[in-house]
């Protein structure tokens, strides 16, 4: 079952920011005004995004008669000039379609207005650069209507479109709603989705893994979490393996863009290993650091009559209390002999001197902004009831 749950619709229905943008669009149009919808090159699952605000939409307005009608701009209607005689003949019929006279005293839009031409309509115009969105701004700067049946617009144009405040318009960004937060919520819901099988230590990362590399971009971060074996696989090759797929040729060709899988392509290996070691600093140095805590508890004993018997210098001074203690400090005191030839740091039980050893290895690793390997990783969650 788990295998066919609709990610696409999850993200958008029942995650916080991408449903927010659906409610705001909405809200938008039921007080009857447009919408520049800005959303970025990379969006996930453009698709049900819009299948989503006009089902919702619809239930909002309480009617069937709704329709929308999708113009994708460069394909249907590229440098368009006279915006009013196209929607005109795409939407009028007989007489009332041939009725409008120029320099009559009547602008375009008032006549299509008064004659209902988009009634029951919102135009949804996609496929937008920055002229043509210009010009059908300029367009509907004199397109008010009273109702909503009036009809009503919806620009999608990209995030970097400049902000622009018009009486009849409200702008909606996706950006402003969504973050990498939302995406990190939402990985641990396909992760708890019943059909990965990883600890709870693991899905913890992951969740944080693919938010942190792949940001806003839902549709990747699923992909990626379906296809990595994040156990044994580096990170930086499940991601080009992703880049590669046909399904995702389009993603990460924005210019000037950060998007995960431009940086896969390009060979950023510095930018990914970045956010690989975001998401080890949050997940797995805590965990460093609880063990560093524990062991001290541990050999407590040992500690003090250490502390008590030698100077222990850290950072340039004398340590007195053994929860002071950093892992250098105890590995180095743990492993290095005194002058009577033992131990400075006597701790009898190798597999917890191993353990001190492979913790100080790890956090000088992190410490130094090192990622530490999927197989170190799988040593050092595994005591933490993670198999």
């Amino acid at each position: 079952m788990a295998e066919f749950i609709a990610w696409e619709e999850t993200w958008w229905s029942h995650i916080t920011g991408p449903h927010q943008v659906v409610r705001n669009v909405v809200e938008t149009l039921m007080n009857k005004k447009n919408v520049i919808l800005k959303v970025p090159h990379d969006l996930p699952w453009r698709h049900q995004m819009r299948s989503t605000i006009w089902q919702e939409f619809k239930l909002k307005a309480e009617t069937q008669e709704l329709m929308v009608e999708t113009i994708d701009v460069q394909d249907d209607c590229p440098n368009c000039t006279d915006i009013g005689s196209y929607l005109l003949r795409q939407f009028g019929f007989g007489a009332v379609q041939r009725g409008f006279r120029a320099g009559g005293g009547e602008t375009i839009q008032n006549y299509m207005l008064r004659c209902r031409i988009l009634q029951n309509r919102i135009i949804w115009l996609k496929g937008m650069q920055v002229q043509d969105m210009h010009q059908w701004l300029d367009f509907c700067k004199g397109y008010a209507t009273s109702d909503i049946d009036g009809g009503l617009f919806i620009l999608e144009c990209d995030s970097n479109f400049p902000e622009i405040k018009l009486r009849n318009f409200k702008t909606v960004d996706y950006n402003q709603s969504v973050n990498i937060y939302n995406l990190q919520t939402f990985n641990s819901m396909i992760l708890d989705s019943g059909f990965f099988k990883y600890p709870q230590l693991w899905k913890k990362y992951i969740a944080s893994l693919a938010a942190l590399l792949c940001e806003t971009d839902a549709e990747v971060s699923e992909k990626f979490i379906k296809t990595m074996d994040f156990m044994n696989e580096s990170p930086t090759d499940g991601l080009s393996r992703i880049a590669q797929m046909d399904a995702f040729q389009q993603r990460g060709t924005d210019h000037e863009t950060t998007h995960v899988l431009y940086l896969s392509r390009m060979g950023n290996e510095d930018q990914l290993k970045k956010r690989i070691w975001e998401a080890q600093i949050q997940v797995a140095f805590p965990i460093i650091e609880l063990e560093r805590v524990q062991f001290i508890r541990d050999w407590e004993i040992q500690i003090s009559q250490t502390l008590q018997e030698n100077q222990i210098e850290q950072y340039g001074r004398i340590i007195q209390s053994p929860i002071e203690l950093e892992l250098g400090t105890l590995n180095y005191n743990a492993s290095h002999r005194g002058r009577d030839d033992n131990y400075i740091l006597y701790i009898p039980d190798e597999e917890a001197r191993n353990r001190l050893r492979f913790l100080h290895e790890q956090r000088n690793e992190l410490a130094h902004c090192n990622c530490c390997t999927p197989q170190n990783l799988q040593i050092l969650f595994r005591k933490h009831g993670d198999d």
